[in-house]
């Protein structure tokens, strides 16, 4: 294979260019999807111009690697700078170099496996090793099945504060299927930060629960909190449907089909009294899109504007939508599935 092995210093943002086309060549050799190739030169230009932004040069490198019964590419960049605040650099839009860019969360986001050592001190630097594999069926006793699901998430506070009252939840199972939750806490700040933390980490700890168990479960917990409103979306692979439930003010909407979007969004708070969710099935078809988003983005929006994207990953969708219809007076949370 021509490209198994890349490494080069970069130093100049002309660099990003050779290493965006090495890192398509590299994962189109090895055999992964369209979709795939650009997550990978997305997280291979995130990591290089970090590299120059942050200490003005550093190495990337490009390998292809095998573990076990996986096959993927390896992504790594290495600096000497003076290190960087690790918790923070996963925030959500957040980049390393402090300037707005896809950021470290996002970047985890898009890989199988991420690794960040930022040293302090005499021998400081940081390493960042990112790991994506071939989707593969694994066989032990039961069929363990990748999940399809394209995801792409932007999670961030309100303008001026430090913490985020919105949430949200990825939970990929073992047979393909996924759930999605958008979680946002009444108010803003402290307050609603604690709610929308509780009832992600309810979901997180029952995640095997029924779709009505689990709003149950969060109108329990969150009523010691200012309380929430949550949408809830579970993908189920084998059967190609989509089931769906809201309770409160998040936006839901199928893109992409022909079909009328017919998400029931039911009023009220989690944690005072809210009613049952409208549990609704939908197939799930090649081709659509699920758009949530809290109302700190703008409902306001077609897909029409955003339809030409269509075959670019759900992280690089999400990204545009959001920062086309962000508001600036509230924590905002948008998720494109595809």
């Amino acid at each position: 294979m021509q490209h198994e092995r890349f490494s080069m210093s970069v130093t100049r943002y002309a660099d990003i260019v050779v290493a965006r086309r090495t890192a398509k060549q590299l994962a189109l050799e090895l055999g992964f999807n369209n979709a795939a190739q650009e997550q990978i030169v997305l997280v291979v230009s995130e990591l290089t111009s970090n590299l120059i932004k942050y200490v003005g040069r550093g190495t990337i490198n490009l390998q292809a690697v095998a573990e076990s019964d996986k096959q993927g590419i390896l992504i790594s960049s290495h600096d000497s700078g003076s290190g960087f605040d690790i918790e923070k650099a996963l925030t959500d839009g957040y980049s390393s170099s402090g300037t707005l860019g896809i950021g470290l969360g996002a970047v985890k986001r898009m890989v199988d496996v991420m690794v960040i050592n930022s040293r302090q001190g005499e021998h400081s630097g940081t390493d960042i090793i990112c790991k994506k594999w071939l989707p593969t069926a694994l066989f032990i006793g039961a069929q363990n099945l990748v999940c399809p699901l394209d995801i792409g998430v932007v999670s961030q506070p309100k303008p001026g504060f430090d913490v985020n009252g919105d949430a949200y939840v990825i939970k990929r199972e073992h047979n393909g299927s996924c759930l999605i939750a958008v979680i946002d806490g009444v108010g803003h700040g402290e307050r609603a930060h604690k709610a929308a933390k509780t009832a992600k980490q309810y979901i997180d700890n029952h995640v095997s629960q029924t779709i009505p168990g689990i709003f149950r479960g969060i109108e329990s917990a969150c009523q010691a909190t200012s309380g929430v409103v949550m949408a809830l979306a579970y993908f189920d692979h084998g059967s190609l449907t989509l089931t769906f439930a809201s309770i409160g003010n998040i936006e839901a909407k199928v893109v992409g089909s022909e079909e009328k979007n017919s998400l029931l969004l039911k009023r009220g708070i989690l944690g005072r009294q809210a009613p049952e969710p409208i549990i609704s099935r939908h197939r799930w078809m090649p081709g659509q899109g699920l758009v949530l988003h809290s109302d700190g983005v703008s409902s306001r929006w077609s897909w029409n504007d955003f339809a030409h994207l269509a075959e670019k990953p759900a992280q690089f969708i999400a990204e545009q939508m959001y920062h086309k219809l962000q508001k600036a007076n509230d924590d905002a949370t948008l998720v494109f599935v595809k």
